[in-house]
């Protein structure tokens, strides 16, 4: 006599073991896309930031050149030649020691400091700074360094332009 052994038919599908690993794998995806997406948005932030201030810092050079040579925006104010090209303010940020200082003030006017000056109010994000050196390089000519420096937090940040003017001999 034969003997029928019966087996179990073979059931497809997930057990709820795998079913949780996928999903714990899937969350893990997610999670890595919204962080990528959020450091993509912080990234596009600081970009335009940069951005603007180098066009801020592009516009006063463009100005600057414009002027006449000997004019009072392109003079060494404090007479710190090249060794100054760098200076902003003093150290706690309330004394100017660029040559000059560019802000906007409340009614949106734009407002020009001197060397030695106390740092006004400014509403604008920006603050642009600018220092001539003359005769520096080469006899007849003035270096114009323009600052644009902006505060994101605790850091700041600045974007730095450089010109070089000559006089119309």
């Amino acid at each position: 006599m034969e003997r029928k052994t019966r087996t179990r038919p073979v059931q497809g599908g997930f057990t709820l073991i795998e079913a949780v690993i996928a999903l714990v794998v899937l969350s893990i995806g997610v999670l890595s896309l919204q962080r990528m997406q959020l450091t993509t948005i912080r990234g596009n932030g600081d970009a335009q930031s940069i951005t603007a201030a180098a066009t801020r810092a592009a516009d006063r050079v463009e100005r600057l050149t414009a002027l006449p040579y000997s004019d009072p925006l392109l003079v060494d104010q404090n007479g710190d030649g090249a060794g100054g090209l760098d200076k902003t303010t003093n150290a706690a940020g309330t004394q100017v020691t660029a040559d000059f200082l560019s802000t906007v003030n409340a009614s949106g006017n734009e407002v020009i400091t001197n060397s030695g000056g106390t740092v006004p109010a400014n509403t604008s994000k920006f603050s642009v700074y600018w220092n001539v050196a003359d005769n520096s390089a080469v006899p007849g000519t003035k270096i114009i360094r323009v600052i644009t420096v902006w505060g994101e937090g605790a850091a700041q940040k600045t974007v730095v332009v450089n010109h070089v003017k000559a006089s119309n001999i």
